[in-house]
């Protein structure tokens, strides 16, 4: 099997602008390591670089101990498994699985023999004289893995392989695909968009942002101690709620912040508390999950934001409610985010074009804090609604030990990155 080493990998285009910046990671021997993030963050230029179909602008590329950066795709014992299955057209379901080992110039009874067993074992026994147009969705994709895996690679790639079938087929692959690759003990890299199929499917996730590399650990970690607030946030299904407000340090109480007009205390006795002294009158942001907040009947001596309830909705399982509170949101796109350059017709040499050139009327606004909202609607589970009534005022008790702190750039205050 193989290690995958990224040391300062950079990619470039004639832009100028860096899809992936500098990345350092290592991939170990045998793990289904997932890259998550959003569209465009660079993740699949990543999976390209590791296949040898993208060339690497700066950095080194090692696996299995050998400096790859100029190695040929054919010589990097690699498969890769595209969104759209990529299957000849021509050629039969039995032709498209045996192709890599006819390409090997394998025997054609062992070529024969090792099809068979991969397409009982992925259920399409009874499919191999079939062209790949008379195939359903999922049935494609199978055939795609199957050719992938017949030839037993040291390195599975795979560009989001499931986000075009639906939610079943999704979840029903998702499984194939975990239990295939553990048994064949090859080194998988799997990229997606999915936080679900990330958190299912991985040993270990590296989560990206424009091209980044903003944090990396088992789900468990990542999900409970994220690095940034990007990751939280976009790990969080139902989502995550962002709150702007500014730490102070109280000799006898402990880190206040103030979120608006109201606040939450985090006494001395927590450990995490001590981390906010550097912090002492600077902007952070609270982060809350549905689950951290709980609608109580009256404050009971822990902390309570009030809030009004503004809808609910049934989820099936469960009832989701939305509360407005007069506390400053934060949009997290706006955090951290690294700026994106100006097109050329924009490009001036004029440095006060756009600035105020007189004193306003009426005083300006100052944001107090990078990707400020006005109004913030509270997200949580809300149990029983039969005693709620929209436009009622609704104590909602905060869960500290589930609470997540981040400074204005959007790092964790309370943990040190992994």
């Amino acid at each position: 099997m193989a290690e995958i080493v990224l040391d300062g990998v950079s990619k470039s285009f004639g832009s100028g602008q860096r899809v992936v910046d500098g990345m350092r990671l290592r991939i170990r021997d045998g793990e289904v390591f997932v890259l998550l993030g959003p569209s465009g963050c660079g993740k699949s230029t990543v999976l390209r670089m590791i296949a040898g179909l993208e060339e690497i602008t700066s950095g080194d590329l090692w696996m299995d101990g050998r400096h790859a950066n100029d190695l040929e795709p054919r010589d990097r014992d690699v498969a890769m498994i595209f969104q759209s299955g990529a299957l000849y057209p021509h050629m039969s379901v039995r032709q498209n699985i045996g192709f890599p080992l006819r390409l090997a110039k394998e025997e054609p009874g062992e070529t024969a023999e090792k099809v068979t067993e991969m397409a009982r074992a992925l259920g399409l026994d009874g499919l191999l004289g079939r062209k790949p147009a008379t195939l359903s969705g999922g049935q494609r994709q199978r055939v795609a893995m199957g050719r992938a895996m017949v030839r037993e690679p040291s390195v599975f790639l795979m560009d989001e392989p499931l986000s075009s079938l639906d939610a079943g087929l999704r979840t029903e692959l998702r499984m194939e695909i975990g239990g295939m690759v553990r048994s064949l003990g090859a080194t998988t890299v799997y990229v997606t968009h999915d936080q679900i199929e990330a958190l299912t499917l991985a040993d270990r996730i590296g989560v990206m942002r424009d091209g980044v590399l903003q944090d990396v650990g088992t789900p468990q970690q990542v999900y409970d101690d994220p690095a940034t607030v990007f990751v939280a946030a976009f790990l969080s299904s139902p989502q995550l709620n962002l709150l702007g407000g500014t730490a102070w340090a109280v000799r006898d109480e402990g880190i206040v912040i103030s979120l608006g007009d109201q606040q939450i205390t985090l006494p001395w006795s927590d450990p995490r508390a001590h981390a906010f002294v550097p912090h002492h009158g600077r902007p952070v942001i609270v982060g809350l999950r549905p689950e951290s907040l709980t609608p109580v009947a009256e404050p009971s001596g822990g902390p309570v934001l009030a809030a009004r309830l503004r809808s609910a909705e049934f989820h099936g399982h469960e009832w989701m409610a939305f509360a407005e509170v007069n506390i400053p949101g934060v949009d997290v796109d706006a955090v951290g985010a690294r700026p994106k350059p100006r097109p050329e017709e924009e490009r001036t040499d004029r440095p006060w074009r756009g600035l105020l050139r007189r004193r306003p009327a009426a005083p300006v606004e100052e944001p107090r804090h990078v990707g400020q909202r006005r109004r913030t609607d509270l997200l949580f589970r809300a149990g029983e609604t039969r005693s709620m009534v929209q436009g009622a005022r609704v104590n909602l008790a905060v869960d500290l030990d589930r609470a997540l702190f981040f400074a204005a750039n959007g790092r964790r205050i309370d943990t040190p990155a992994r």
